[in-house]
C-alpha cells in the first residue's frame, strides 16, 4: 500500500458547515506520515440533511481551505486515533444541543462556560473506522444532522479493511457488530434465520415508526370474514338446511313428529321438534388477523428481551443505560403492549398453522406489517444503502480475523474435526469468540491423522508465576511423541516505522513473545518445561518483498521469533511458516527450537555417534552373550571404524544384542572391543528378508529410529525426512526398499514403499508413475500436497 508524503499539520480548520442560524466547525491534527488508506484512489463520504448548507472543507491536494461543491474528489481527512475538536456557534439567542447515538460523544461536547449557547468539546474516535452522524439539536428536535467518515491508518479501507469485515462475516456471522459505538456502516438485509440483538434493534428502529402506523390501519379496517354459526330452534323456525344441519337431524330421529302436512318419509307425515339454524356473521377471528397478532407478540417478546440484552451489554461496559436508547426501546415495548390490549385483538385467536394469504400480500395494512415483520426477522449485511450497523473497535475486530483466518488456513489444509465457535441452543445460533473466553478449533492432519488444536484466547494453567493469555495457540501434534508443539501467533494492530523507514512489529510486542515463549511451561516429575517452540506477532501490513528484508523476519529461521504481516490480501508468509509447522516431523521442529545451554552439544554428540553392526550365525550368538568383548579382524571393518562407541550384533533373524564399547586393543591385525554389557533389543530390529554379510557403521540415530535391518540404511538428510515423512503417514505400511538383499557398505536405499504405493527413489527425486515429486530442498512445504493426490484413492489416508 502506498503512503504518503510525510508531513504533519497541526490543529487546523478541516471542516466549516454554516447554515442561517448556526456554524459547525471542526478542527484537528491531519498527520499523513503513515495514514496508508489515504491513497489517490480513495474518496471521503459526507453527506448532510440541510441541502442549503454552505460547506467548506481542507483540500488535501492544494492544502487550502475551498468550497466543498468545487472540490472534485475529497481525499480523507479523519483518521482512527484523531482527536477532533468541535465547536457549534449559534447565530441567535436559542439553545442548541449536541446529539450523537454514543453516549460518551454526546457528553464530551459542552457549554462554553462564557457563553452558554456555544458548544464545544474534543472527539477521539480511538481504533474506530467508517460513518459518524453528529447531530445538532433545539429541544430535542433535530434541525441539522452531517455525516462524516473516518479512515484506518493501517490497512486499506477499499480492499483489505472491507475484506476483512466479509471474511469475518462469511465465517461467523454477527462477530463484527457491536450495539453502538462512535461510528457506523451501511448496510442491507438478507436472508437469514434469526438477526442478532445488535441488528434487530437497528431492523426495528427503523421500521417500528411503519409498522405501527400498519397496524393502527388494521384496527380501523380489519379483515373481516363471513362464519357460519348453528342455532338450536324448535322445529317450525327451521330454513334451508345443510350438511351439518342434515346430520344433526339424522342423528336425532327421536325429534321427528307425526303432524298433517309434514314431510313424507316412508309413508308417514312428520316433522322435527328442534333442530339447527344456519346463521351467516361477520368475525375478525380469522387467519390473517391471527398472523398479525402473532407478529406483535413475537416482536414484543423480542424487544423485552433486547432490553434485557441491552441492559446487561451496558453492565458489561460498566456504564449507566443510555437514557435516549433505553426511551426507545420501552416505548416500543409499551405501545405493542397497549395495541394487544384493545378489544379487536383479544377477540383474535392464536395462530395453528401457515399462513398463505393474498390479503397478506395485497391488503393496506397487512400487506405493510407483513414485509415489516420479514425485514426485522432478517439479518444484515455490510455495505449496503439503507441501515447503518455499528462495529466493534478495528484492532478487535483484526484479533477476530486473525483467530477466524488462521481456522481458514488450517481448514484448507487439515480436516475440521470439531469447534466450540458456532454453536446452536434453543434461541438458534450463538457465537462464542469472545475476547474473554476461550475457543476452539481442532484439525486432523489429512495425510499423518495428527491432531492440531488452534486455540482462541489460550490461558495457562497452573502457572508458577502469572497467568499468560495469548490471542492465539497453534497446538501440534507429532506421531511418536506425547506432548504438543505449541506456536502463539498474537494479533497487534500496530506498526512501527524505524529510523530508515522500514516497516514492522513493534519491539514492546517482539518482547512479548519472548515473555511468552519463556513463561509459558508444563510441571513434569516435579520440574518445569517450556511447550512453546515458537511465537509470532502478527500485524496490518502488505508489503512482503520488502519485509522479507527486516531483522524480525529473517529472526524466525534463528530464534523462532518474529513478526509477519497479515491482512486479508496479503497472508502468504504466515501460510508458509504454517505449512512449516504442520509438515516437518518432530525433531526437525525440535532443532528449529531455541535448546537449553547444553542440548546443542547432546544433539552433537548423538549425531556423531556410530555403531557397528557385526554379523553372526545363531550359534554363535549366544557364544558372544557370554563374553564382554568381541574381536573382529582389522581388513573387515570400515574406514570410520573408529568413530563407532556401540557394537550390535545381527543373526539371520535380527538385530538382538548392542553393547557399549568401554575401550580396545590391537593384536597384530586383529582388534578387541571390550564391551560393558549386552543389552537385548526389544522389539528387535528385524532382517526381514535381507542378510547383513559384512561389518558395517551406522549413525546411533539411524539406528534407534530403525525397526528394521533396511531402514538403517536410510541417510540422514532428504532419504531421511522423505522415511520420517512416509512413517507419519502410515508408520505400519512404511518400507524401505534397498538395491540388493545381501547388504554391506556400499548398499542403499532404492525406493519406499507405503502401503501398495511404490515410490522409486532416483537422485532427488520420488517417482511414482506420472509424479516426480523434488526432494531436494523444500520437501515439507509441496511433498504433502502431492502425496495426498496420489494417496487419496487409497485406504491408507
Amino acid at each position: 500500500m502506498a503512503l504518503l508524503p510525510s508531513g504533519s499539520h497541526k490543529s487546523i480548520k478541516l471542516l466549516e458547515i454554516e447554515t442561517d442560524e448556526l456554524k459547525v466547525i471542526i478542527r484537528g491534527d491531519l498527520n499523513t506520515k503513515h495514514h496508508a488508506s489515504a491513497t489517490d484512489d480513495v474518496e471521503m463520504n459526507f453527506s448532510i440533511s440541510d441541502g442549503n448548507a454552505r460547506i467548506t472543507i481542507y483540500n488535501r491536494d492544494t492544502e487550502q481551505f475551498e468550497d466543498f461543491y468545487q472540490i472534485a474528489k475529497h481525499k480523507p481527512i479523519f483518521f482512527e486515533n484523531g482527536r477532533y475538536q468541535l465547536y457549534i456557534r449559534p447565530k441567535n439567542e436559542k439553545n442548541y444541543t449536541f446529539y450523537h447515538e454514543y453516549a460518551p460523544f454526546r457528553e464530551a461536547i459542552t457549554a462554553v462556560d462564557e457563553d452558554e449557547n456555544r458548544l464545544l468539546g474534543v472527539l477521539h474516535f480511538l481504533n474506530e473506522v467508517g460513518l459518524s452522524t453528529l447531530e445538532i439539536r433545539m429541544e430535542n428536535q433535530p434541525i441539522l444532522d452531517f455525516t462524516i467518515e473516518i479512515f484506518p491508518t493501517k490497512l486499506d479501507y477499499v480492499k483489505d479493511y472491507r475484506e476483512l469485515l466479509n471474511e469475518i462475516n462469511y465465517e461467523i456471522h454477527h462477530l463484527s457488530y457491536s450495539f453502538i459505538q462512535r461510528t457506523h456502516l451501511k448496510a442491507s438485509t438478507k436472508i437469514y434465520q434469526d438477526p442478532s440483538p445488535t441488528e434487530f434493534y437497528r431492523l426495528i428502529e427503523q421500521h417500528f415508526k411503519e409498522y405501527v402506523k400498519a397496524i393502527q390501519h388494521i384496527e380501523r379496517m380489519p379483515h373481516q370474514q363471513l362464519q357460519t354459526i348453528y342455532e338450536e330452534v324448535r322445529g317450525d323456525k327451521l330454513r334451508k338446511q345443510d350438511s351439518v344441519s342434515r346430520n344433526y337431524l339424522r342423528k336425532n330421529a327421536h325429534r321427528f313428529i307425526d303432524v298433517p302436512n309434514g314431510l313424507a318419509i316412508h309413508g308417514r307425515s312428520v316433522m322435527p321438534t328442534k333442530g339447527l339454524l344456519i346463521k351467516k356473521q361477520r368475525t375478525v377471528d380469522n387467519h390473517e388477523n391471527r398472523y398479525i397478532k402473532w407478529t406483535m407478540t413475537r416482536i414484543r417478546a423480542k424487544i423485552g428481551k433486547l432490553i434485557k440484552h441491552y441492559e446487561g451489554w451496558c453492565a458489561d461496559q460498566q456504564r449507566e443505560p443510555d437514557k435516549e436508547i433505553h426511551q426507545i426501546l420501552m416505548t416500543m415495548f409499551t405501545t405493542l403492549d397497549s395495541h394487544l390490549n384493545k378489544i379487536l385483538w383479544q377477540q383474535v385467536g392464536k395462530l395453528d398453522r401457515s399462513v398463505h394469504s393474498l390479503v397478506l400480500q395485497m391488503a393496506t395494512g397487512y400487506r405493510e406489517a407483513f414485509q415489516v415483520y420479514a425485514h426485522v426477522f432478517q439479518s444484515l449485511t455490510l455495505y449496503g444503502d439503507f441501515y447503518k450497523m455499528s462495529l466493534k473497535n478495528i484492532a478487535t475486530l483484526y484479533e477476530y480475523w486473525t483467530f477466524i483466518k488462521l481456522g481458514k488456513i488450517l481448514r484448507e489444509k487439515c480436516d475440521l474435526k470439531e469447534q466450540d465457535i458456532v454453536k446452536y441452543n434453543d434461541g438458534g445460533l450463538y457465537v462464542r469468540l469472545q475476547q474473554d473466553q476461550s475457543s476452539t478449533f481442532k484439525f486432523n492432519h489429512r495425510l499423518t491423522g495428527e491432531e492440531i488444536i488452534l486455540q482462541y484466547q489460550y490461558r495457562t494453567k497452573k502457572s508458577p508465576t502469572v497467568s499468560q493469555e495469548p490471542d492465539s495457540m497453534l497446538s501440534i501434534g507429532k506421531k511418536g511423541k506425547d506432548y504438543l508443539f505449541q506456536y502463539i501467533f498474537d494479533a497487534k494492530y500496530k506498526i512501527d516505522v524505524d529510523s530508515k523507514g522500514n516497516i514492522g512489529p513493534k519491539n514492546e510486542d517482539i518482547n512479548t513473545m519472548h515473555r511468552y515463549r519463556d513463561s509459558i511451561v508444563v510441571e513434569q516429575d516435579g520440574k518445569y518445561e517450556r511447550t512453546a517452540f515458537g511465537a509470532y506477532v502478527l500485524f496490518p501490513w502488505k508489503d512482503d518483498a520488502q519485509y522479507k528484508e527486516n531483522k524480525l523476519y529473517k529472526s524466525i529461521d534463528k530464534v523462532n521469533i518474529g513478526g509477519l504481516p497479515f491482512l486479508p490480501n496479503n497472508s502468504h508468509l504466515v501460510e508458509e511458516v504454517i505449512d512449516n509447522l504442520l509438515n516437518k516431523n518432530a525433531e526437525e521442529l525440535q532443532r528449529e527450537g531455541i535448546l537449553p545451554r547444553g542440548s546443542t552439544l547432546n544433539l552433537k554428540e548423538e549425531k556423531d555417534s556410530y555403531i557397528l553392526l557385526t554379523p553372526l550365525s545363531n550359534e554363535k550368538l549366544e557364544e558372544k552373550k557370554q563374553q564382554l568383548q568381541i574381536e573382529i579382524h582389522k581388513s573387515d571393518l570400515p574406514i570410520n571404524w573408529r568413530l563407532i562407541s556401540s557394537i550390535a550384533l545381527v543373526t539371520p533373524k535380527a538385530i538382538e544384542e548392542i553393547g557399549n564399547i568401554t575401550s580396545y586393543e590391537l593384536k597384530e591385525d586383529k582388534i578387541v572391543f571390550h564391551i560393558e554389557a549386552w543389552s537385548t533389543l526389544y522389539p528387535y530390529k528385524y532382517t526381514n528378508a535381507f542378510s547383513l554379510i559384512e561389518n558395517i557403521t551406522v549413525s546411533r540415530i539411524s539406528f534407534n529410529e530403525a525397526r528394521m535391518l533396511s531402514e538403517v540404511f536410510v541417510k540422514q538428510g532428504h532419504e531421511s525426512k522423505v522415511w520420517r515423512m512416509f512413517k507419519r503417514i502410515s508408520p505400519d505400511t512404511t518400507i524401505v526398499k534397498l538395491n540388493e538383499i545381501d547388504l554391506n557398505s556400499s548398499s542403499y536405499v532404492c525406493a519406499f514403499q507405503l502401503g501398495d504405493k511404490l515410490f522409486d527413489l532416483i537422485d532427488d527425486k520420488l517417482i511414482h508413475g506420472e509424479y516426480e515429486l523434488d526432494i531436494s530442498e523444500e520437501l515439507q512445504l509441496n511433498i504433502f500436497k502431492q502425496l495426498e493426490d496420489i494417496l487419496k484413492n487409497n485406504e491408507i489416508i
